[in-house]
């Protein structure tokens, strides 16, 4: 079985989501997690972080498990499993429980059991997959006209933003 989404559904999961539940999101702004999360809420999306120690990450509190999260939140539209593979499967079991309509396992992550279970169920599975790299991709066509970091860009120093036409264009702040 395959999972390769197609540009346009890939394009609707990246505009159609908000709330987005990060497994193995911690403190740590050296970890990808933690940068992915940030570039998730400079376009706009919400991050929950799912850490088994309580933490504050990015103005959010943690949740030890997503059924904790789901709880408080709803079902999140996305549950991104920064784990390794081994323990992705539980993760991605424990999303489709609580209404995830997507999981995405970021690069590296690789458990084609899982996926089976996750598309088995009805719901989206993205694996091996970056969704920085995803926003940045030129085929990308975003709903409605967001900023988009500069990954070389130092925090709040430069803006970059998707003109009228989707072109990027960087301004100094």
């Amino acid at each position: 079985m395959t999972f390769q989404l197609s540009r346009e559904a890939l394009n609707r999961l990246l505009n159609d989501s908000r709330l987005w539940f990060m497994v193995g999101l911690g403190s740590d702004y050296t970890r990808p997690a933690y940068r992915v999360a940030e570039y998730l809420q400079k376009v706009g999306k919400t991050v929950v972080p799912i850490y088994p120690r309580g933490v504050t990450v990015l103005g959010q509190s943690s949740y030890r498990t997503i059924a904790d999260a789901a709880h408080v939140h709803g079902s999140p539209d996305v549950v991104e499993v920064f784990v390794r593979s081994s323990r992705a499967g539980e993760f991605a079991d424990e999303a489709v429980r609580h209404g995830a309509s997507a999981v995405w396992f970021p690069l590296d992550v690789i458990d084609h059991a899982a996926a089976e279970r996750v598309a088995a169920a009805g719901r989206t599975i993205v694996m091996d997959r970056c969704p920085v790299i995803e926003f940045e991709h030129p085929k990308y066509k975003p709903s409605f006209i967001h900023d988009v970091p500069d990954p070389k860009s130092k925090p709040d120093r430069k803006s970059t933003r998707l003109n009228s036409s989707h072109q990027i264009i960087s301004y100094a702040v």
